[in-house]
């Protein structure tokens, strides 16, 4: 690229963002490009201050790259906001579901940030839904930490986790289990050691079962 002229800076509609779009001058000719970027990356942008006035203003090339690079992390906020609107997503869930769609991981993990400060991701508040799903299915506290974890919650959440889990009364709840599945445990060893097993499976420790 041999020169960069900004044509014009329109807000787009909804006004949530601008529209700016560049002629690009290079020994192959001129072509134009429009980039979008929101209202807090205009702020970074002096480049472009004030956009009604900015037309015809020639810009260099690492101007030009830092235009590029804001239009390309408000697409992935965009694209994050969109995934997030089919349900509730971890922040690293949410970064691997980004590069899955081509996106770089500094973009996705900018991406990912930008939307939890906006508030659209409360790991504490999804911990504590998927926490009481667990315990709604009956599982025990190793089985529930595994399901969690796998889900890329924050080391903050899985410690909030941990303090929940230790106001749990498992066993308790594994007598619940044992009551709703055989009335009592087997007295049968087989069938005995049978039900300890599909106990531990549930996540239930020995202790808690005996």
């Amino acid at each position: 690229m041999l020169s960069a002229v900004i044509r014009e800076i329109l807000p787009v509609q909804g006004g949530d963002a601008l529209c700016v779009t560049l002629t690009l001058e290079g020994d192959g000719g001129s072509e134009v490009h429009s980039y979008t970027v929101s209202h807090l990356q205009y702020a970074e942008l002096p480049c472009l201050h004030p956009y009604a006035k900015a037309a015809g203003r020639s810009l260099t090339a690492e101007q030009v790259a830092e235009i590029e690079l804001a239009d390309c992390r408000h697409a992935a906020v965009r694209r994050a906001l969109n995934l997030l609107s089919y349900g509730d997503l971890t922040r690293q869930a949410l970064v691997r579901k980004l590069l899955l769609r081509g996106i770089d991981r500094e973009t996705a993990e900018y991406a990912a940030a930008v939307v939890a400060e906006r508030g659209y991701i409360n790991e504490e508040e999804q911990i504590e839904r998927a926490l009481r799903a667990c315990l709604r299915k009956g599982w025990g506290p190793l089985r529930i930490l595994q399901a969690l974890r796998q889900k890329g919650f924050s080391r903050e959440a899985m410690e909030a986790l941990a303090d929940r889990l230790a106001e749990i009364d498992f066993a308790g709840q594994c007598a619940e289990v044992i009551e709703r599945k055989w009335g009592a445990l087997p007295t049968d060893r087989p069938a005995r050691q049978k039900a300890i097993a599909a106990l531990m499976r549930l996540g239930y420790t020995r202790e808690q079962i005996k």
